[in-house]
């Protein structure tokens, strides 16, 4: 699942002023990179689990209940 636009955004602000310390040559080309890296990876470590988790609920609010709702389950289970 993609980060949200919002996300996306911040991510882009922290990356820029990375890449702003490099363009004035506070850090090395090689920090920029694995901090970049690292930013990116956490950014989708962090936001992954809770977008997955509101599209769970959302998926859990709109199934049936009762016997229709566990026959859903099962096929969705099963394929």
């Amino acid at each position: 699942m993609p980060l949200s636009k919002s996300k996306i955004e911040e991510l882009n602000r922290e990356i820029e002023s990375q890449e702003l310390l490099y363009s004035m040559g506070m850090i090395t080309f090689q920090q920029y990179m694995s901090e970049r890296a690292s930013l990116i990876r956490d950014y989708y470590m962090k936001y992954y689990d809770d977008e997955g988790n509101c599209l769970l609920e959302y998926e859990r609010d709109i199934e049936p209940t009762g016997l229709l709702g566990i026959a859903i389950r099962m096929l969705r289970k099963l394929f």
